[in-house]
C-alpha cells in the first residue's frame, strides 16, 4: 500500500475487489482474518493503533460495499521485525467452519 489510508489507495482497493469472489464462495459460518501492518518504524503503540485502523477499513470495505456474507474479524501485526516491511493487508481463511459446538 503506498496510502496511509486503505479508502485512499486505489490499488489496494483493486485488489481486494479481486479477492471478493473467492471469499464470496467460502459462504457463511467461515472465518475470515484480516491483518494490518505498517513498517516497524514507528513505535510499537503507534503501530498497533493505525494498523488496526487499517485492517477496520479493509473490514468496513468488504462489509460495506460487497456485502459478504462471512465472519469477519480483525487482527493487527505488532511484532514483525523486517527492515523492508511497508503497509500491508494480509486475509487469511481459516480451514474449518467455526461453531461453538465444536469448542
Amino acid at each position: 500500500m503506498k496510502s496511509e489510508s486503505f479508502k485512499k489507495d486505489k490499488n489496494a482497493m483493486r485488489s481486494v475487489d479481486a479477492m471478493v469472489p473467492l471469499l464470496r464462495k467460502l459462504g457463511k459460518g467461515k472465518v475470515v482474518r484480516i491483518e494490518g501492518s505498517f513498517a516497524p518504524s514507528l513505535n510499537k503503540a503507534e503501530k498497533v493503533k493505525k494498523s488496526l485502523n487499517l485492517a477496520k477499513e479493509v473490514e468496513q470495505y468488504l462489509r460495506q460495499k460487497h456485502k459478504l456474507p462471512l465472519d469477519l474479524y480483525i487482527a493487527t501485526q505488532d511484532d514483525i521485525v523486517d527492515k523492508h516491511s511497508r503497509k500491508s493487508v494480509r486475509i487469511l481463511v481459516f480451514q474449518t467452519e467455526f461453531s461453538e459446538a465444536r469448542l
